[in-house]
């Protein structure tokens, strides 16, 4: 059970903190192996990602579906770079120029919102071993290169698809379609009640009390 000095950084043992606008961005449990790569690549705990950044890695895998081209990490690093927000949170953002061919990655889908109003007032606390890392990510963000092993022909498929996907009105089955459902059993889907909460997280910064519904 939550309590009201309990933070999304620092969920019990052997919990972890997710939040209500995420799972509204399209994040399904237990988590797609896709994320779970990229939450590795950049040493990030799922809390520590903007909603915005959810709905991209939903919309992109779902895109790379009705693309009929495989995902990869390297092809998503292709598409999008890590950003860091507030201390603590992170977000992705559309690549800009490539280092090949001189030419930037466009839009893969639309609908993204410019902005997601108070999203960590509400979390909760879920018990599961499918999420990566164990530890809070700090700092800013180290340079991300395109990948050396990165197929160019596939990336141009990409691209220069006609596909177009609105993220706002992803449908239930395109999310199943793509891998994205999963079911939770046991106690690794074993959810903690939310209570009010003082989120401290971002260090060096005004305690803001947030309740969760």
């Amino acid at each position: 059970m939550a309590g009201p000095d309990d933070r999304a950084c620092r969920p019990p043992p052997g919990f972890v903190a997710i939040y209500r606008e995420q799972l509204i961005a399209g994040l399904r449990l237990p988590i797609h192996p896709a994320l779970t790569e990229i939450l590795n690549h950049w040493g990030l705990r799922i809390t520590q990602l903007h909603p915005t950044s959810i709905r991209i890695i939903t919309g992109f895998l779902i895109y790379c579906l009705l693309c009929d081209i495989p995902y990869s990490l390297s092809l998503f690093r292709a598409a999008f770079i890590l950003k860091a927000a507030l201390p603590g949170w992170y977000y992705f953002s559309r690549r800009g120029p490539q280092t090949k061919g001189g030419k930037g990655a466009q839009e893969l889908f639309y609908g993204l919102p410019s902005s997601v109003k108070d999203w960590k007032e509400d979390f909760f606390f879920v018990r599961s071993t499918h999420f990566p890392p164990n530890v809070w990510k700090v700092g800013g963000v180290k340079a991300d290169p395109y990948p050396e092993d990165l197929d160019y022909e596939t990336l141009g498929q990409l691209l220069g698809s006609k596909v177009k996907l609105d993220v706002t009105k992803i449908s239930t089955e395109q999310i199943s379609a793509a891998g994205l459902m999963g079911t939770v059993s046991g106690s690794s889907g074993e959810v903690a009640t939310p209570q009010p909460k003082l989120d401290t997280c971002n260090a060096g910064s005004v305690p803001v009390f947030i309740h969760s519904v």
